[in-house]
């Protein structure tokens, strides 16, 4: 079972990746699931980073939730470009820059906001950092297409 999922998720990648142009069109669609099933798994990620700092080695939640971000926004923009944006107009080395760049806001937002949500709202870490990621989840799709990886 497991195995033919995995084909047929082959197979759509085969036939609808990477997207060659931002737009109203199929492509666009799916590689806007992609990247939110991306998403969603370097999120599950950031979590299970964040947890384990918390819970086992006592990290303070601020610097749990910065370390959580980076390893899980490393590893979505390995698999975001191997996948949906290899067709990217940039080079490369501009593209990681550029992703960095827009990572190093997000982060500060990130970190900010959870806080913020924490400490001021009263709501707990983890549920703070979904509404963050939520967010982000939404908006990240057009930023790397229009901006980082520039399709045509």
């Amino acid at each position: 079972m497991a195995q033919q999922m995995l084909t047929s998720l082959a197979l759509i990648h085969l036939k609808f990746m990477p997207i060659d142009r931002f737009g109203w069109n199929k492509k666009s669609l799916i590689g806007l699931f992609w990247h939110q099933g991306l998403g969603l798994l370097s999120f599950i990620l950031d979590i299970a980073v964040i947890y384990i700092l918390i819970r086992i080695f006592h990290v303070h939640y601020p610097i749990a939730v910065t370390i959580g971000f980076i390893v899980a926004t490393f590893a979505n923009y390995l698999a975001t470009r191997a996948t949906i944006y290899s067709n990217t107009q940039r080079p490369h080395k501009t593209a990681v820059t550029y992703f960095f760049i827009v990572a190093t806001v997000a982060m500060f937002v990130t970190v900010g906001g959870t806080v913020f949500l924490h400490e001021v709202v009263g709501v707990p870490v983890y549920v703070a950092r979904v509404a963050i990621g939520i967010f982000f989840g939404l908006t990240g799709y057009l930023v790397d297409c229009l901006f980082v990886f520039k399709l045509r």
